[in-house]
Parts: C-alpha cells; sequence; structure tokens
C-alpha cells in the first residue's frame, strides 16, 4: 500500500489517503484512525482531486 500524507501545518485539518492496489481509504489524521474511512475507486478519486484542484487547492494527479 502506498500512503499520502499531508506535510504541512493546516490547523489540524489533515487527512491520510492509501492506494492498496484496487481503491483508496482516506481518513482524518485526528481522530488516529477511530474515525469513519472513506473509500473511492480509483475514477471516483481522480474526480475529487479534479475537483480539489478547480477549487484552489490540491493535486490532480494520481499516485498510485
Amino acid at each position: 500500500m502506498s500512503t499520502n500524507r499531508g506535510d504541512r501545518k493546516t490547523g489540524g485539518r489533515c487527512v491520510e489517503a492509501c492506494w492498496d492496489g484496487t481503491v483508496v481509504h482516506m481518513h482524518e489524521t485526528k481522530q488516529y484512525g477511530q474515525g469513519p474511512m472513506l473509500v473511492f475507486t480509483r475514477g471516483e478519486w481522480e474526480a475529487f482531486l479534479g475537483g480539489v484542484a478547480g477549487g484552489g487547492g490540491g493535486s490532480s494527479t494520481f499516485r498510485g
């Protein structure tokens, strides 16, 4: 699995995303693995990243 985590100071607004080869798992890091997990297919993840990039932040490139 590959994991990407925000490494900039964001005022506690960090998420962790992990590609397991099939889907992307994402959760909020400040809940220490106890909160809900979102699961995205590759197509859904690409659309999510495109939306983030269109809103002025993030990257629209899949790294898996």
